[in-house]
């Protein structure tokens, strides 16, 4: 009685403390025991870290020519399909591309993304503010610019520029529609000044029945917004298997930061009793590690952990994370949490799906007894990606969908790119 009186009055206490005073006392908690969590960490995993990552480096620049990237017929066959395969329609696109230090996902994600968009025939330059947004209409104009939609990466832009840079010359400006967030300018906000500054069309990363339908986007679709899907996908130019007679000497691998928590409550066993690979900007030993470099440290190891964060990923039906795509690509066994969307995508002899941290340290055990059974699974998540779910495939349906969709609107999809005369390099200054 007493212990449930006192949790009652600190409940209480807790209720009235203003939110942001919650999420850093969230924050310190757990910053605390991560910090304990990394403790534990197998010394082994620990030592070998760097001698393992400058491994990865020296492969990836030549150093090392006993082994190379292994590209089956079926991903020959996809490059060979999507090689400038927009080409003919001459197209320029502007995309935003955060830094790393800012967000490694987001990073990770459009740098992805910019890099198929080049190998299928679209010419990209890529830009970080707004500054270097307006440097690259010193010598081109774009047909298109797309941008993500967050106070963080918007907050220098000068709107009332670009509008008179649209006055000039036609293209087109796509935003990501990220809904409303606590961290965000609110959405009405954003969405009007988009309509006066003639934002074009949203774009998600989410499936096109979510965006539909949920309530989170219900605001774009009474300012008019169409949202245009691209869901993640395996970027096969950089996420491949390895051709190797290596060992497969590290039991697990997690390339991954910011869900602290999920870790702690995931992989506390496994990180403490096996010998492995972590790597990320959040763990004390690593940093951020460029993705070039993934396929090879993948290559050395027998199981790749995934596991989604707290958020909606878990509870609605709309993706997976671009992590499960990629393990899948290059033909490594894997073990993954449970959301919903995983289904939809991979069927159940395909990956190991696990619903608690029992689940995690059975089937890694389990893995780990049976090589060949998991990688009877990888393989078959393998041929399900190369199927139907790289950013090739993303991109072509992307590409032809916004084509369509501001052609039916009657805005200017030129593809003739046009070289920015003096009288708007006046309009700059």
């Amino acid at each position: 009685m007493i212990n449930k009186i006192f949790y009652r009055r600190v409940k209480s206490i807790f209720s009235m403390l203003p939110s942001y005073t919650l999420y850093r006392i969230r924050v310190f908690v757990v910053d605390t025991l991560f910090y304990f969590f990394q403790r534990k960490i197998n010394p082994e995993t620990i030592k070998n870290h760097d001698t393992l990552l400058n491994w990865a480096k020296d492969n990836y620049r030549g150093k090392i020519h006993n082994e190379a990237l292994s590209e089956n017929i079926d991903i020959i066959n996809l490059k060979h399909k999507y090689l400038n395969y927009f080409q003919h329609k001459k197209l320029v696109f502007f995309i935003q591309l955060p830094a790393s230090a800012e967000s490694p996902g987001n990073s990770s994600l459009f740098g992805n993304l910019i890099e198929t968009i080049q190998y299928m025939g679209i010419q990209v330059f890529p830009f970080r503010k707004f500054k270097d947004l307006e440097n690259l209409f010193a010598h081109q104009v774009p047909n298109l610019i797309l941008a993500d939609d967050y106070t963080m990466y918007m907050k220098d832009w000068d709107w009332e520029k670009l509008r008179n840079l649209r006055k000039m010359h036609a293209f087109s400006i796509g935003l990501t529609a990220t809904g409303s967030s606590n961290i965000n300018t609110p959405l009405r906000v954003r969405l009007l000044l988009a309509k006066k500054s003639g934002v074009d069309f949203y774009y998600s990363f989410r499936k096109q029945a979510y965006l539909n339908y949920h309530e989170d986007y219900k605001l774009y679709h009474d300012f008019n917004y169409p949202i245009v899907s691209v869901p993640f996908g395996a970027n096969i130019l950089k996420f491949k298997p390895i051709k190797s007679n290596l060992e497969k000497d590290l039991d697990y691998i997690f390339i991954g930061s910011c869900n602290e928590a999920e870790y702690i409550k995931h992989f506390s066993d496994i990180f403490k009793n096996y010998y492995g690979f972590i790597g990320g900007p959040r763990w004390a030993h690593s940093e951020w590690i460029d993705s070039r470099l993934h396929s090879w440290l993948y290559a050395r190891a027998k199981v790749g952990l995934n596991i989604h964060g707290p958020g909606g990923q878990k509870q609605w039906n709309f993706e997976v994370n671009e992590r499960t795509y990629n393990l899948a690509a290059v033909g490594i066994p894997q073990i993954v949490d449970n959301p919903p969307f995983l289904h939809s995508i991979f069927g159940p002899d395909e990956i190991f799906v696990a619903g608690s941290p029992r689940e995690y340290n059975s089937l890694f055990g389990y893995i780990l007894k049976n090589p060949n059974i998991a990688s009877d699974y990888a393989n078959k998540a393998q041929k399900s990606v190369l199927l139907s779910h790289t950013t090739f495939h993303r991109i072509e349906n992307f590409i032809n969908e916004i084509s369509e969709l501001l052609e039916s609107s009657n805005v200017a999809f030129s593809s003739t790119p046009q070289k920015l005369d003096s009288e708007l390099i006046k309009v700059r200054g």
